[in-house]
């Protein structure tokens, strides 16, 4: 019954504090963006070592020609993506041949990354992907957190709140963390 549901008490705008420094959402919000592009880099480098390790001594035709790599964005944040690889050079350097297209979603079609692919490939990019995919769904809910706050300090007039501030931040502490 109604009657049984306590009732919820809402406190008056002038009981709530606004806090005036939104510098400890920043830093979050940084830390998290770092540790989502190191949890990248691991995924990335864990990747090539594998195919190192599972491409060793095999012939060069049957050989795989999918990369993947991770790219920092001039705003502060990075993306993961597949690529087709060419070699270059005695050494057989593997470099970008062509952009592979990952659509709206934050997952890449499988499908589309086996094709014209070796079979002994596919549990490393289906398990690289998953990894992958979540990732990105992580870093798209930053960047709607990120976007917002910026949306937020601008209604609210404190214009020293802003996402390049942010990216700022971001920027100072990764390189403070490599100079350590």
């Amino acid at each position: 019954m109604l009657t049984d549901i306590p009732l919820i008490t809402y406190p008056h705008s002038s009981d709530i504090e606004t806090p005036r420094d939104i510098d400890g959402i920043i830093v979050w919000l940084s830390t998290r963006f770092q540790e989502l592009e190191k949890e990248g880099r691991e995924v990335v480098d864990e990747y090539w070592r594998l195919l190192r390790v599972i491409q060793k001594g095999r012939s060069f035709w049957p050989r795989m020609t999918l990369g993947l790599r991770i790219r920092t964005r001039a705003n502060g944040t990075f993306s993961l993506e597949w690529y087709g690889m060419g070699v270059i050079g005695r050494d057989k350097r593997p470099v970008e041949r062509i952009h592979i297209a990952k659509g709206r979603r934050h997952s890449y079609s499988i499908k589309t990354l086996l094709r014209r692919q070796p079979t002994w490939v596919a549990p490393l990019v289906l398990e690289t992907e998953t990894l992958l995919a979540d990732i990105r769904c992580r870093l798209d809910q930053l960047i709607k957190i990120r976007d917002a706050l910026g949306a937020y300090a601008r209604k609210t007039g404190e214009s020293a709140v802003t996402p390049s501030k942010l990216l700022e931040n971001y920027r100072l502490e990764h390189q403070l963390k490599a100079l350590l």
